[in-house]
């Protein structure tokens, strides 16, 4: 017997403003490997709301108590996100792909549903083939989606939602800017340069909601980790024909060598471009063999 496969836009829900941002919300959850367990809610919300749809936009009848069943909607929102162009080229952990497969699989046990067979295919395709999901063991790729606020002097405009904050295009985050970055799980890996560390979140967010304070500064970042941040103030914020809050000259440090090789890589994943220097320490007391690394990125525009 031949399978029927779901199709959200003949049931209503794909033509839905509200169910496209439902999920592009899971999707930014997963490329970002937020908990599993959130991914899944995130995915069961799209269930709701095509529950909502059926019934004329009724609110759903399920209680908190009684979370809704991880159906077709929830398993079509799983699927997309683990095979979306961006998580297929910049892969997040396997272990952790394995743990929200896994997971949805007892969700759909739990609620009496049967696995479409696309998510049926992933989860075979994970517990059999034992490769990792990065390039190494312990390296993984997250993803932060991202939108430009209004600049320092322009109030942000009243909306009642962010059903079209990306694109209404499905699920589609392509246009939407964003910074993929490699990292180790290990946080004491590269000297911790490797791994993510929410100071460079904030730094990010601060770069892009005042870049008055980075515009045509010379900026040195001491310890710049993955790059996130370096990524962002490079690219500035757009504001017309042109961006603004580029520093002049941005210049990103490390210590460890293998970190600041990762940064490089991140970067140039990025469209970063930078250029390289290393000093040798003159120091007699300290060895040679010490050096301060560092990568500079310039705005042509400004010198």
């Amino acid at each position: 017997r031949e399978a029927r496969r779901w199709d959200p836009d003949a049931d209503g829900m794909g033509s839905s403003p509200r169910g496209r941002a439902r999920r592009r919300a899971a999707l930014v959850a997963y490329l970002q490997m937020a908990p599993a367990a959130e991914v899944i809610d995130a995915c069961r919300r799209c269930e709701d709301w095509g529950a909502e749809e059926k019934d004329g936009g009724a609110e759903s009848s399920s209680s908190p108590s009684s979370p809704s069943p991880f159906g077709e909607a929830a398993q079509d929102a799983l699927h997309r996100c683990v095979t979306h162009p961006i998580a297929t080229s910049h892969p997040p952990d396997r272990e952790y792909v394995a743990r929200l497969l896994k997971l949805a699989t007892l969700e759909a046990e739990r609620s009496g549903r049967e696995l479409s067979d696309r998510v049926g295919d992933l989860v075979t395709r994970t517990f059999t083939h034992r490769c990792d999901g990065a390039d190494g063991a312990g390296w993984c790729h997250k993803t932060y989606v991202y939108r430009h606020p209004t600049s320092d002097a322009d109030p942000r405009p009243d909306r009642d939602d962010d059903v079209n904050d990306v694109n209404d295009d499905d699920d589609d985050i392509r246009d939407a800017p964003s910074v993929s970055f490699r990292m180790h799980r290990n946080m004491f890996e590269g000297g911790t340069g490797c791994h993510e560390w929410l100071a460079g979140i904030y730094l990010a967010e601060l770069a892009l909601t005042h870049p008055t304070l980075f515009e045509n500064r010379r900026v040195v970042e001491l310890g710049s980790g993955c790059g996130v941040a370096a990524t962002v103030m490079a690219r500035g914020v757009p504001s017309g024909c042109r961006a603004t809050g580029r520093p002049s000259r941005l210049v990103l440090t490390d210590a460890d060598a293998s970190a600041l090789a990762n940064l490089e890589r991140n970067l140039a994943a990025n469209d970063v471009r930078v250029e390289r220097y290393s000093y040798e320490s003159n120091d007699d007391d300290e060895s040679n063999d010490d050096e301060l690394n560092e990568l500079s990125n310039d705005d042509d525009e400004s010198n």
